[in-house]
């Protein structure tokens, strides 16, 4: 149902720019105010598209805080070294790696003090804490992805590392936003806290973001303006954000931040994440 308007809604940013310029030289030679206010309001209405879901959200510092980082460092990176040095320096409990190949975790293993490390196919993660590699939901079960359990002192939860396809040639967006809700349900089956993290090629600008962060929060709209996190080549100019780290609805973020990964196409996402204290 909301396939043609999540096309419309990615390519936004490149209409509302277009459309200036377009009117915006129909007004010069027709010597008319008329097109040039026709443009000025596409853009308009393509600044407050990309705008919208992007607003910061006022919240308390969590409690039991965890520092999460995730990243895309693209399969076949080249600059193993640097995107190795590059995830190894944010100091984070928690650290996702996505496309990860058997170079890579060397390197990050080799620049880590984390003492506990999972891989599965191509998901990485290191902790400060015991992993364990959970079954898959079966709502999941044709979605590149992997749940682990996290013993965090006293306060463990669910972790679901996700890579969903790109519904521009690998899935459509009517399966994709059939995927958010299969990812919304198993996070609802869960006894314990989720959190959601990873390259889940999914544009803040459409239904199925819409569709996960009405079950849970955008950790990296916590207080600040998140960036785009796919920066590939003239992809940039659609400023597309489809990293994402969501945690329940009862629980907090602070300093989120998007980092460079050296010869991936993905920006690193980061925040501390955790239980709002009674009453945020």
């Amino acid at each position: 149902m909301w396939a043609p308007l999540d096309v419309v809604a990615i390519a936004v940013p490149l209409i509302g720019t277009v459309g200036l310029l377009v009117f915006g030289l129909v007004s010069a030679r027709t010597a008319s105010l008329l097109p040039l206010l026709a443009g000025l309001s596409m853009f308009l209405v393509a600044a407050v598209s990309v705008a919208l879901p992007r607003l910061p959200q006022d919240q308390p510092a969590p409690t039991q805080p965890v520092r999460i980082a995730s990243a895309n460092v693209l399969g076949g990176n080249r600059q193993l070294n640097g995107a190795a040095a590059a995830l190894a320096v944010r100091g984070a409990d928690v650290l996702v790696v996505i496309e990860a190949g058997r170079d890579l975790s060397d390197e990050v293993r080799a620049v880590t003090s984390h003492p506990e490390e999972l891989t599965f196919g191509q998901f990485r993660v290191w902790s400060r804490w015991p992993l364990t590699r959970l079954p898959t939901s079966v709502a999941l079960a044709d979605l590149p992805s992997v749940r682990v359990r996290i013993d965090r002192p006293g306060a463990p939860f669910v972790l679901h590392v996700v890579h969903a396809p790109n519904p521009l040639y690998e899935t459509t967006f009517e399966q994709q936003e059939a995927m958010a809700g299969h990812l919304m349900r198993a996070a609802g089956a869960e006894e314990l806290p989720v959190v959601v993290v990873g390259d889940l090629n999914l544009s803040d600008r459409t239904e199925g973001y819409r569709i996960l962060t009405g079950s849970m929060r955008d950790a990296m709209r916590a207080g600040s303006w998140p960036g785009d996190t796919y920066r590939l080549h003239v992809w940039r100019t659609l400023l597309l954000r489809i990293d994402h780290l969501l945690v329940p609805k009862d629980w907090c973020a602070r300093d989120p931040v998007t980092f460079v990964v050296p010869g991936s196409d993905h920006r690193g996402i980061e925040a501390t994440i955790g239980p709002c204290p009674a009453g945020g």
